[in-house]
């Protein structure tokens, strides 16, 4: 024995030898340990040594730290000769608990998760996980007693959490085999992320664009925990007035639709984490060109006096091909392109009356 640290694992037995070497008489050895107590040692002689062989079994955690010291004497007028040698017990973790101090996360929300690990020496290396990616570590924080150590993760809930694990892991550097672990399966609540789509046409196929006068089915999807319990419908941001049907939640049914069922719709799904708005489905409804005057114009002019006659018409789609006709049953003839204009929804027939032939019924279509 000739000073320094022993290092030896918890449970195990130590065998510590102290020699002396010359002295006349030979020296006589003595152990002391905790606080001075003195240990039973072993001793035996030989041609100028003397030793003894201190047996301590099954060490425990509080072994840890103890100083051993032995001392050398052979008279009482010098102060005896004394090694010292520390004694350091290794530990691995024996418990691994996270705090479960909540009973569902919120998603977006952040918290703290708390692992508490018990028993490791020197200290553990500890960290936390949550569906496989390791969470960053605000705090590590041992307890008076150095028995019990505290690691404190940042964790951000998302909707993939959900059901997934958090997993805490310890182990001891001395010991990277006998590493201790606790789950913790996680609920995660989110409000509802919602979704439109429309049912209709021939087979029931999706569409987006329909014809004047078909029956459909606007649908909204909607995932969220807990599930949705309530739907709206928005159209180009004005709330829609329905009455739903048992059992037919999410759905807005829209009999023989008009031009004036165009536009935006979003279905917002509730839950008690929110409101999720859906993205805007533009519905388009096709429908024959209508003439905005909806009665026959009665336009006077006097010979060789030329007059604008306009027609309005609105269609979907807006590529429109104006005709302009003269004249009633059989006798109706078709105008000329080049004596009218076209733009866009809009057509201008000129005309100059110079005979009272010229005078009678104009169409357009």
């Amino acid at each position: 024995m000739t000073g320094g640290e022993l290092v030896a694992r918890i449970n195990s037995s130590l065998r510590v030898e102290c020699r002396a070497e010359g002295g006349e008489p030979p020296p006589s050895l003595r152990w002391l340990g905790r606080e001075g107590g003195e240990l039973a040692g072993s001793p035996s002689v030989g041609e100028g040594t003397v030793s003894s062989v201190l047996r301590l079994p099954r060490l425990s955690p509080e072994d840890a730290g103890i100083s051993l010291s032995c001392q050398a004497a052979n008279n009482n007028l010098r102060p005896p000769l004394t090694a010292k040698v520390r004694l350091d017990v290794l530990l691995a973790p024996v418990r691994v608990t996270i705090q479960r101090t909540v009973a569902t996360f919120e998603a977006g929300k952040r918290y703290e998760l708390h692992c508490q690990v018990a028993g490791s020496h020197p200290p553990p290396q500890t960290s936390l996980w949550a569906a496989g990616v390791q969470l960053a570590v605000l705090t590590r924080e041992t307890s008076r007693d150095g028995r019990l150590f505290t690691t404190v993760a940042k964790f951000l809930p998302q909707v993939h959490h959900h059901g997934a694990f958090i997993t805490c892991r310890a182990f001891n550097l001395h010991f990277p085999g006998e590493r201790l672990e606790d789950q913790w399966r996680v609920s995660v609540l989110w409000p509802p992320a919602a979704r439109v789509s429309l049912q209709g046409g021939e087979g029931g196929l999706l569409a987006r664009e329909v014809r004047q006068g078909t029956n459909l089915t606007l649908a909204c999807s909607a995932e969220g925990n807990p599930p949705p319990y309530a739907f709206h419908w928005r159209k180009d941001g004005a709330a829609l007035k329905t009455v739903l049907q048992e059992g037919e939640e999410g759905l807005l049914r829209l009999r023989e639709v008009g031009r004036e069922e165009a536009g935006n719709y979003t279905c917002l799904a509730e839950n008690s984490q929110g409101l999720g708005e859906s993205p805007a489905l533009a519905l388009r409804v096709t429908f024959p060109p209508a003439c905005v005057a909806e009665t026959p114009l009665l336009v006077s002019a006097k010979v060789h006096q030329s007059v604008d006659l306009e027609c309005q018409m609105v269609a979907e789609p807006h590529n429109l091909t104006f005709t302009w006709e003269r004249g009633e049953g059989g006798e109706r003839r078709e105008v000329p392109s080049m004596e009218f204009t076209q733009h866009g929804s809009r057509s201008v027939l000129t005309l100059t009356p110079r005979t009272p032939a010229d005078y009678g019924r104009v169409s357009c279509s």
